[in-house]
């Protein structure tokens, strides 16, 4: 997500074009499992957020993966395995 106070992107076209080109190129590029999971891996590392890299998974979960998982959750089925 991102905001921007509106005169501030009136002031700044091109910055502003520049961040959604690189959003957008930032979303297609971690459309597949690998690379979702190498970011993981790499905002986990100390010098990034130093978490754990399941907690930076979730941010690259799909939507509707992160609800099916928590509908098992709260059943109290088993998690299923990534493959």
């Amino acid at each position: 997500m991102l905001v921007a106070r509106h005169d501030w992107v009136e002031d700044n076209p091109g910055v502003v074009r520049a961040l959604m080109r690189a959003a957008w190129r930032a979303a297609r590029r971690l459309s597949t499992l690998a690379a979702r999971i190498t970011a993981s891996e790499l905002l986990s590392r100390p010098e990034c957020l130093d978490l754990p890299a399941a907690h930076t998974d979730r941010a690259y979960r799909p939507r509707a993966d992160r609800a099916l998982r928590h509908r098992r959750e709260r059943r109290g089925a088993e998690p299923a395995k990534a493959s």
